[in-house]
């Protein structure tokens, strides 16, 4: 058996990323792969999970979510009712975004259309095809990792060996 669980490594690093929370808190954050994702504890003991169990390509997703997130945070945050506020940043943010997307070799829903898109968005310069295909690669990947969520799921219930 490989990955998490299979030795007693595993379980201390998912054992220490969880501890203090309660039984309630750990299901909530667990429950359903949006709920961890929109987590950032929840983002944390995921990746831990994806890292001992040696996911790259899913810690790869993961990574291009957060920089999803962190981009339509930024536009949101930033400029709330300035239209005329620079898109600059954003196009910055969607290239930095295209550059994980095309590093995903083998991940189906990070498709040549997808990536059609971000260069027709990143041409047009419009802010609203920005960010709508940043919410498109944000729904996809939370798609993908629904499968290694499952895993995740099951290995976060287990119940941790008591320390120290």
């Amino acid at each position: 058996m490989s990955g998490p669980g299979a030795s007693g490594a595993g379980l201390g690093c998912i054992a220490e990323c969880t501890s203090g929370l309660t039984a309630d808190e750990l299901d909530r954050i667990t429950d359903h792969v949006q709920c961890t994702l929109s987590s950032a504890q929840g983002r944390r003991i995921f990746r831990q999970y994806l890292s001992e169990a040696r996911r790259r390509t899913d810690v790869a997703c993961l990574e291009l979510h957060e920089q999803c997130c962190r981009a339509l945070d930024d536009e949101r945050l930033s400029r709330p009712g300035q239209e005329a506020a620079g898109v600059e940043p954003l196009l910055t943010d969607v290239g930095r975004a295209l550059s994980l997307a095309e590093d995903l070799d083998g991940v189906p829903e990070i498709d040549l259309a997808l990536l059609e898109r971000y260069t027709e968005a990143l041409e047009s310069r419009s802010r609203d095809a920005l960010l709508a295909v940043l919410e498109e690669t944000k729904s996809r990947l939370m798609n993908h990792l629904r499968q290694a969520h499952k895993g995740f799921r099951a290995y976060a219930k287990q119940p941790r060996p008591r320390t120290g």
